[in-house]
């Protein structure tokens, strides 16, 4: 039984009988770090699988957010691996499969854009609710990837009619709140997490500590940690570490120890499992949660066997949670052991997890570790990104994967290959609509030394800059194309000048402000299969 939170757990009961009467419902959990966010839905969890529901759980991770669906992909690869080939057929029924492939779970076209894999996820969503009563539970949403988010906004809006319990919690105070409380667009229901109360926190200390132990020294216990349950907890360690009793005299020391409780505590329990243990934890604070243990030991440099005992040992020392794969007992445990590695020291570990990842084929995992390294003219760098941004544009991502060719470029790509990355990165951002496209585009077409990435940089760059309302500087950039590439032919002009006409602009549907085309492309008009009264723009 949790303590101090039966309020809640009773709305939650009622929640999931609710979702068995096909009255589905969102459910907000907020709070600051340590106050029982994960607990509480870890409970709901439990409750609705005892119920005999279908639960499905997912994290937001810090180094995922960079992976297209990445917190969707959690929910529902799981599901879709376990269940038989008659059970997939259904699931997969109508839109659901284009849902699939939107998450590289299934082969065949990727979808035509972002919300059509969307509301594919939706109706496989659907599909497993009709199923029987379906819990979804994300954790850390201020951590999940965009595209999820946009996913959960969508689902959260019409679970009303579905026999589904959608549970995230979210982290009081961080830069990524706002944003994931309003991808639920308002759908959710609150739920707001008090902190624990003096006679609870007294509870915590008499049950961990000492039945003995004075209220005043509670008291302060209480006012120390402001009744956040880690915060007590962690305390409560760093007291026994210390080796004092829960006395009144001996409150002067919870003053001293108090402030660094969580990483002090962490590293004095660390340091007595050994320096295996210590590289073990380390590791898995570098790949985050989720982390398969042979992954882990392979990063540590300790043998796989070994790794599973002593994670076992990190998880007795309620370092680790004890399950697999690896998952801190709590974030902030997690970020105490990562932060106490000099940077240098992370950069060196991110670049071999992403090897090790990308071996495993979990591209779009490795990407996000080599986000975190730096620069040093690392081809395979740019290769894998390179790759992972094709990925992303085929999910219809381009904002994704503009932010993995800015790395790239960053690296940066032998000078064969700058000019194709950066066009590829103009591109990326000119479907995203960021304003690097043009200044990417221009680079790419002057550092190109063959015609095909000239002229497909020119016919993007002249398309960017119509969208921008700068013509004048779309008709430049297409002179300069066609008295390049001018073979006698025409062709290539043609081609250009097809490119600029798709973009949509009203201000070339008058005459008078209608540009002026190139003198060269008035003998090639004749040939084109474009004609004037075909066209909308002219």
């Amino acid at each position: 039984m949790l303590l101090e939170r039966a309020g809640e757990l009773k709305r939650f009961e009622r929640l999931l009988a609710a979702a068995e009467a096909g009255r589905g419902e969102t459910v907000l959990v907020r709070g600051p770090a340590g106050i029982g966010k994960t607990a509480l839905v870890n409970a709901l969890a439990a409750a609705a699988a005892g119920k005999g529901f279908s639960v499905l759980r997912a994290r937001g991770r810090p180094l995922e957010r960079e992976v297209p669906f990445g917190v969707a992909h959690q929910l529902l690869d799981p599901v879709l691996r376990r269940a038989t080939q008659a059970e997939r057929d259904r699931l997969l029924a109508g839109a659901a499969l284009v849902g699939a492939r939107a998450l590289g779970l299934w082969g065949g076209d990727s979808p035509p854009d972002r919300f059509a894999g969307i509301h594919g996820m939706y109706w496989l969503s659907a599909n497993l609710a009709e199923r029987e009563v379906l819990v979804m539970v994300v954790d850390d949403l201020q951590w999940a990837d965009d595209t999820s988010l946009e996913w959960l906004g969508y689902l959260a809006a019409r679970c009303t009619e579905l026999r589904l319990l959608l549970a995230v919690t979210v982290l009081e105070g961080h830069a990524g709140e706002p944003q994931a409380v309003g991808a639920l667009g308002g759908e959710a229901l609150p739920v707001s997490l008090l902190p624990l109360s003096a006679n609870g926190v007294e509870t915590l200390i008499r049950a961990a500590l000492d039945e003995q132990a004075e209220t005043a020294f509670c008291v302060a216990c209480h006012e120390l940690t402001g009744g956040n349950p880690l915060f007590v907890r962690e305390l409560l360690a760093a007291i026994r570490d210390e080796g004092f009793s829960a006395r009144l005299e001996n409150v002067p020391l919870l003053h001293s120890v108090a402030p660094s409780a969580v990483g002090t505590s962490v590293r004095v329990r660390l340091s007595q499992l050994g320096d295996d243990a210590i590289a073990l934890a380390h590791a898995a604070a570098v790949l985050g949660d989720g982390t398969e243990v042979a992954a882990a030991a392979e990063l540590a440099g300790i043998e796989p066997v070994t790794a599973e005992l002593i994670a076992d040992r990190l998880a007795a020392a309620q370092l680790l949670a004890p399950k697999r794969p690896l998952e801190f007992f709590h974030p902030l445990i997690s970020a105490a052991l990562y932060e106490e590695m000099p940077p240098g020291e992370r950069r060196v570990a991110h670049r071999r997890a992403a090897e090790i990842l990308d071996r495993d084929r979990r591209l779009a995992q490795a990407v996000s570790h080599l986000l975190e390294t730096g620069p040093a003219r690392d081809s395979w760098v740019v290769e894998r990104l390179v790759a992972a941004a094709a990925a992303a544009v085929d999910r219809a991502a381009p904002e994704i994967a503009a932010s993995y060719l800015r790395r790239a470029v960053a690296e940066p790509p032998p000078p064969d290959q700058e000019a194709r990355v950066l066009l590829m990165l103009g591109t990326a951002e000119h479907r995203a609509g960021e304003p690097g496209a043009i200044p990417h585009l221009d680079q790419a077409l002057a550092l190109a030394r063959d015609s095909e990435t000239r002229l497909a940089a020119a016919t993007t760059l002249a398309p960017a800059y119509v969208a921008r309302d700068q013509t004048t500087l779309a008709l430049t950039a297409l002179e300069r194309m066609f008295e390049e590439l001018d073979d006698g032919t025409g062709s290539s002009h043609s081609i250009c000048w097809v490119e600029l006409l798709r973009c949509p602009t009203s201000t070339w549907s008058r005459p008078a402000q209608r540009p002026r085309t190139p003198s060269s492309f008035s003998r090639v008009w004749s040939g084109s299969p474009i004609r004037r009264s075909n066209c909308s723009c002219l």
